[in-house]
């Protein structure tokens, strides 16, 4: 049950929250978004900021699941907290990335 949490589920999750914002559906808010005090200044900086944001966690969620797929795949005989560990340690990295490079492109707008 964990494993699938951590496996599918939460990744899933990322993705879901991330399609509105590329689709630029989530208005400036205090709640949800890549919220900063530049993005909440102005619009015109706020749509595109998240829309970029958006892609970058819809491509570490997507990443996320093919990592974990992979640690099933190749190590099943992993116990199931050193499969989670692994998991959760994998979705971390990859989420801390893509919000660095949410960063990174805020700066160039």
């Amino acid at each position: 049950m964990v494993k699938h949490l951590i496996g599918y589920v939460v990744p899933l999750l990322i993705l879901a929250l991330s399609i509105p914002m590329i689709l630029d559906r989530v208005p400036p808010n205090g709640a949800y978004g890549f919220r900063t005090p530049k993005t909440l200044e102005s619009e015109d900086v706020w749509y595109p900021a998240n829309r970029a944001a958006g892609w970058f966690m819809l491509a570490a969620a997507v990443l996320s699941i093919c990592f974990n797929v992979a640690l099933w795949w190749f190590f099943p005989e992993w116990s199931l907290s050193r499969t989670v560990l692994w998991m959760s340690g994998g979705n971390m990295i990859l989420l801390s990335m893509s919000f660095l490079a949410s960063v990174i492109y805020l700066g160039r707008l």
